[in-house]
């Protein structure tokens, strides 16, 4: 099985994932950067780091491009009856994105929420929308963002 970066939305573009399995890959399982994605009822496991120097590994990336002020392209994720595990990195990585999460569970990843600002002047929100799980093992536990100086 040849190893490499997963699926990628860019720039403008607009796309839905839907019963689909993303397995394996490097970098990250699914990217969306400058674009806005509907990922509904998914699998995205063992997301690997990259070969060369052991980065990223994020199950989904999701990153708003951001050219100065008058150029930006904003990134939103919508994420429904999606299961994200074992990413070497972040489950989910918010890179001034809007990323919102409903009846999905994220598990056993190094981080399984991340938000991070690119720059001052683009806030990351996270709207957990009800029904998430982010345990590991047999104990349920709360989907908490953090904030710990990850790059995209």
């Amino acid at each position: 099985m040849v190893q490499r970066p997963g699926d990628l939305l860019e720039a403008h573009a607009t796309g839905t994932v839907r019963a689909s399995l993303i397995e394996r890959n490097r970098d990250w399982g699914l990217g969306v950067t400058g674009a806005e994605a509907t990922v509904e009822t998914t699998l995205v496991r063992n997301t690997l780091p990259r070969d060369y120097d052991g980065g990223f590994g994020d199950g989904i990336a999701l990153t708003t491009l951001w050219f100065g002020s008058n150029n930006t392209f904003p990134a939103r994720l919508d994420l429904t009856g999606v299961q994200i595990e074992t990413s070497a990195r972040a489950g989910v990585g918010n890179f001034s994105g809007h990323v919102s999460l409903a009846n999905s569970k994220v598990a056993c990843n190094a981080i399984d929420l991340a938000c991070e600002l690119l720059e001052e002047n683009l806030a990351w929100q996270f709207e957990d929308l009800g029904g998430n799980d982010c345990s590991c093992g047999d104990e349920t536990t709360q989907c908490k963002v953090l904030t710990n100086g990850i790059a995209p």
